[in-house]
């Protein structure tokens, strides 16, 4: 279901009729079809995105009395840019019921799907509209007043007639209520206007089955022909590609960005998937479902509706036990973020079993969050923070590993895949190396799990830690995975709430795992979308998702490479390198230079990137930083690589060789 409008500011009810699964196996198009209220406040950059998005022609659905009135006006649209068609989806039958409708709004039979039907009387029209849907060069927006009533008619036809669920063109509909309300300019208008209850449309749809079998066989009979009908179904319906098959991977592609509503509604390249990834259509729902069917406070209520909710929480935990392959999902602990998780175990743990003269060894690639707290644990233990520096392929040798992490070595952190150089550490062979010697090992996999498959016990983490955000799941949902020993063992970070057992005037006694560490009312719809977010990439498989980002990622290092006044800093092995690529233009700050990427549409990282001992290091300040995923494509690569081109020719008479 696309609960995901248009982002205009002059018209809140606009959404693309893109995404929905056909019962033959399809899935619409986006920037195909797209259903509006009324376009009157429209403004000039709204206009202007419209056109960007590809739309050539607008139907306006309303009667010659709306369109008269003072309160709707006339629509504020480029009529030498768009072909504007003013067809008037009424007739006499429609305004005879109206006093009928008024004269019932208040009963409870009130179903305003009968008059809904009426509208299917008005054949010459219904026709113009599907010939001007055939026949459009681009894409159609089709609006009513409110774009509820006829226009929610319309979209039901058209997702009809391509094999829509029933269930998904009700919701469709249903949504108009959420966005109305958004809408200030319409405090005005009648209430009853606003009404959208799915019965409405049910009523709708179960009338044009029960008069005409189907709303395909509607059409036919009021003499649209199959042609025109075969005309709209090809050019609204693609074939939905089976993620499981091996060959085609990007054809595969063209198919998941279309998932990404963000993706689909910005003309942008976004490269920054290393701070947050875009979420795709199926995480968004399932915390939209959450909420309006689930929501209440979990392991609080002996009430169905919190049970319910316990039920999805822990359910999500199982399921990130079986996605990392951890023995027990008592083992899984949800945090706010991987920092949170990181800061737990620093305090849970390094402040309990580290005492003076021990030894805590992290790489100078960590980010801040892997970093800091190790030095608050030693300035508090009298132990001593030791870093495995990287030799010039940006990696971590052997030896460096052997040197640094000896018998006084209680911890080691480190990242799985860095934030900065996307170099890939091998953490098995570190851990391995770390528990001869006695020491225990947190795995930050922040960067690492959004890209590959994780077997927590195949590495024999101690601890591992990711974000939700960074792997297609909501902001401010972390996990912490710990060995269920060394939990045990372990004094809660936080204090209060679900976590206790017992609490007396003196003394408290802790709840058992996971719920010892787990303060507070959680994040409950992050972990929910973070469920999701697994099902989605289970759904795609981490062997495609690596194809997908092995040839972006192969071909951006060949492209980028060819610019001379680049100062790339990646390994040159490409075995051992992730979806991040840093770099410079020498002589230009990287703030100017992401600021001339982003008025060219390309979205990038500039700064330190929360690794500033690996900036001091390299011995600069900042870089810019592009991060690509699998809805990335090369024609992103293509995009960026112009974009600093002309960046490079701005400034290059300015840059002091």
């Amino acid at each position: 279901m696309n609960y995901v409008r248009l982002p205009l500011e002059g018209a809140k009810n606009i959404r693309d009729l893109g995404g929905y699964s056909t019962k033959d196996g399809k899935i619409t198009r986006f920037r195909v079809f797209i259903r509006s209220n009324r376009l009157k406040l429209l403004t000039q950059k709204d206009q202007q995105f419209l056109k960007d998005y590809g739309i050539t022609d607008i139907i306006d659905l309303r009667g010659e009395l709306a369109i008269q009135s003072s309160f709707v006006s006339d629509d504020n649209v480029d009529t030498d840019y768009f072909n504007h068609y003013h067809i008037p989806l009424n007739n006499k039958d429609v305004e005879d019921y109206i006093d009928e409708i008024i004269v019932k709004y208040k009963r409870d039979d009130f179903d305003l799907g009968e008059s809904y039907y009426l509208f299917l009387k008005s054949v010459e029209k219904i026709k113009q509209i599907f010939s001007i849907l055939e026949n459009a060069k681009g894409g159609v927006l089709f609006h009513c007043t409110a774009g509820k009533d006829r226009t929610g008619v319309v979209a039901a036809l058209i997702l009809g007639l391509c094999g829509v669920e029933d269930s998904d063109i009700i919701a469709n509909y249903e949504v108009t209520n959420t966005y109305l309300e958004q809408d200030e300019s319409m405090d005005n208008y009648e209430e009853k206007m606003k009404l959208s209850s799915p019965k409405f449309m049910k009523t709708f749809l179960n009338l044009v089955k029960s008069n005409y079998g189907s709303i395909e066989s509607y059409l036919v009979k009021i003499g649209i022909t199959r042609e025109t009908i075969d005309n709209i179904k090809n050019k609204f319906c693609e074939k939905q590609v089976n993620y499981e098959d091996k060959g085609g991977v990007m054809l595969k592609l063209d198919n998941i960005k279309k998932d990404f509503p963000i993706l689909q509604n910005r003309n942008i390249s976004y490269l920054d998937s290393g701070a947050t990834t875009q979420k795709p259509i199926q995480v968004i729902e399932a915390v939209d479902e959450f909420y309006k069917n689930y929501n209440a406070n979990p392991h609080r209520g002996a009430y169905s509706l919190s049970v319910e909710a316990t039920q999805k929480y822990e359910e999500t935990r199982a399921k990130i036990a079986k996605f990392i392959n951890a023995k027990h999902s008592e083992e899984i602990i949800f945090s706010k973020n991987a920092t949170e998780s990181l800061n737990l175990i620093a305090y849970s743990y390094g402040m309990e079993n580290l005492k003076k003269d021990d030894e805590i060894v992290i790489s100078i690639m960590e980010h801040h969050s892997n970093l800091v707290p190790w030095q608050k644990v030693t300035k508090v233990t009298g132990s001593k923070l030791n870093y495995m520096y990287l030799n010039d392929e940006f990696e971590i040798s052997d030896e460096e590993i052997e040197s640094k992490i000896t018998d006084k070595t209680r911890i080691v952190g480190i990242t799985h895949v860095s934030n900065v150089l996307g170099t890939i550490n091998n953490v098995k062979k570190i851990i391995k190396y770390a528990h001869k010697k006695g020491a225990i090992v947190v795995v930050d996999a922040s960067q690492s799990i959004p890209h590959m498959r994780i077997d927590v016990q195949d590495i024999d983490a101690d601890f591992l830690v990711f974000s939700g955000h960074k792997m297609l799941a909501p902001l401010g949902i972390g996990v912490l995975y710990g060995k269920r020993e060394i939990l045990n063992n372990m004094t809660p970070f936080l204090m209060g709430g679900d976590m206790i057992e017992y609490v007396y005037e003196q003394e408290t006694t802790f709840a058992p795992l996971p719920n010892k560490f787990e303060a507070g009312t959680q994040n409950v719809e992050g972990v929910i979308g973070l469920g999701a977010a697994i099902d989605y990439i289970e759904k795609i498989g981490y062997d495609n998702i690596q194809k997908i980002e092995n040839e972006i990622i192969s071909y951006a290092r060949q492209e980028l490479l060819k610019l001379d006044y680049l100062t790339l800093y990646i390994t040159p092995n490409k075995e051992n390198h992730s979806g991040v690529i840093s770099f410079n233009i020498s002589g230009v700050h990287p703030h100017d230079v992401a600021s001339i990427l982003d008025s060219e549409g390309v979205c990038v990282r500039s700064g330190n990137h929360c690794a500033q001992p690996l900036m001091r290091y390299f011995g600069i300040d900042s870089t810019c930083r592009a991060s690509f995923y699998f809805y990335n494509t090369k024609e992103d690569v293509d995009r960026l690589v112009n974009a600093l081109n002309k960046a490079y020719d701005m400034f290059k008479r300015y840059i002091v060789k």
